[in-house]
């Protein structure tokens, strides 16, 4: 026991030597670690507090928006590599004849080893939402997807890196989930903008009690 007390004394007069020194105010990784300390005993006090049922109601029917799933689309892509300036007329070509022999209906996925040329990163068989398809396509064939009819083949879309031929199978239109289902999600952004909220108001209780001087721009 007297052991931890030498400890615990050692430690103090260390802090107030520290805090003598100016440490809190010159070391930056010592202002860092105040700051987030004084963060987080504000923050706890907002994350002890369980929201009732109906401020999480409210709170969800307020912010709908953000709650609602963007849509998503399965898309089957061909891709026709365009190497050099001097092949690009005979990419586009190739890329209209294999277009012309698709049949109504007929998958592109089926055309991809036959006619295709190998895909970077080809597209998963999977809905993607925009932002995930915007990686594997790029702005401009990303576009031309979004004007697409399910089961549709656009025509040769060029890229950066060649043609695209792209086929719409499936379209999930963006949905708003009910409370219930996502429940979980809506309690923990309450906390987080009510976090976000006693942080501000703290913050602008300080600045009102504090003697603020900011300097003049230099010219």
């Amino acid at each position: 026991r007297r052991h931890v007390l030498d400890r615990m004394i050692d430690e103090e007069v260390l802090v107030q030597r520290g805090l003598d020194l100016g440490l809190a105010e010159s070391d930056r990784r010592i202002r860092a670690n105040v700051t987030a300390a004084m963060i987080r005993s504000i923050l706890v006090e907002v994350e002890d507090r369980e929201p009732t049922a109906s401020e999480l109601r409210d709170f969800y029917q307020e912010n709908r928006d953000f709650f609602t799933q963007p849509g998503r689309m399965r898309v089957h892509q061909l891709f026709f590599r365009v190497p050099s300036s001097s092949e690009q007329q005979a990419a586009a070509e190739r890329a209209e004849r294999v277009r012309a022999r698709i049949e109504p209906g007929q998958p592109l996925a089926e055309l991809r080893g036959e006619y295709g040329d190998p895909e970077v990163s080809p597209l998963p068989e999977v809905l993607l939402p925009a932002t995930k398809l915007r990686e594997y396509l790029g702005p401009t064939a990303l576009r031309a997807a979004f004007e697409l009819q399910v089961g549709e083949v656009s025509r040769p879309i060029r890229s950066g890196t060649g043609y695209h031929l792209l086929q719409l199978v499936e379209r999930e239109l963006p949905r708003t989930p009910d409370l219930s289902e996502i429940e979980d999600q809506v309690r923990t952004e309450w906390v987080r903008r009510a976090g976000d909220r006693a942080l501000r108001e703290y913050l602008d209780e300080l600045r009102d009690q504090a003697e603020i001087v900011v300097a003049p721009q230099l010219p």
